[in-house]
């Protein structure tokens, strides 16, 4: 009896093991980018725009469509990689235009691959946005500080391919688990 006590607590403690070592084998790997984004299109054609408060003093928007061209630091110069997607909604004062942004993206890159994910941006000179990747990059998780003047030592961004709305630099960690 003590003996196939014993033999089926080795094979559980086997099939655990077994099943753990692989997941464990791959160390998640960080890599970091330096990127920067034209805004080249802005559609508000489907956006809900409303007003509140006294004397309409605040502005609310809900789901304006953006597409901005993504380009990344590469040794030192920036390089094109990709789209980037993303519904905007706003709260500002509609005198000034202060107040909170936030919304969804669709990265799409050829260095730094596929995520979906959510923004904000407040009062402050940083936003953050987070993504997970999608279709090959499933797994990948991606975190972004959205900054509003160019990173230390940046060189100056290449000229739009589009009449542009926008410039924002970003900089980006992605954690792919499995190494």
């Amino acid at each position: 009896m003590r003996r196939s006590v014993l033999l089926v607590l080795l094979a559980v403690v086997g099939l655990v093991m077994a099943t753990a070592v692989p997941a464990a084998a791959g160390a998640a790997v960080k890599s970091e980018y330096t990127t920067f984004e034209w805004m080249c299109g802005s559609d508000p054609s489907e956006a809900k725009i409303w007003f509140s408060g006294q004397d309409d003093e605040l502005m609310h928007v809900r789901g304006v469509v953006n597409t901005l061209v993504e380009y990344v630091l590469v040794d030192g110069a920036w390089e094109e990689v990709g789209t980037n997607t993303t519904v905007a909604n706003v709260n500002v004062e509609a005198a000034t235009f202060e107040g909170s942004l936030w919304g969804t993206y669709s990265l799409r890159t050829e260095i730094m691959g596929d995520f979906d994910g959510s923004w904000s941006w407040g009062q402050s000179m940083e936003g953050r946005a987070a993504g997970k990747g999608v279709g090959d990059d499933a797994g990948k998780l991606m975190k972004t500080t959205l900054l509003s003047t160019p990173p230390e030592g940046a060189p100056p961004p290449p000229p739009p391919p589009c009449e542009p709305l926008g410039l924002t630099y970003t900089e980006v960690v992605i954690i792919d688990p499995h190494g």
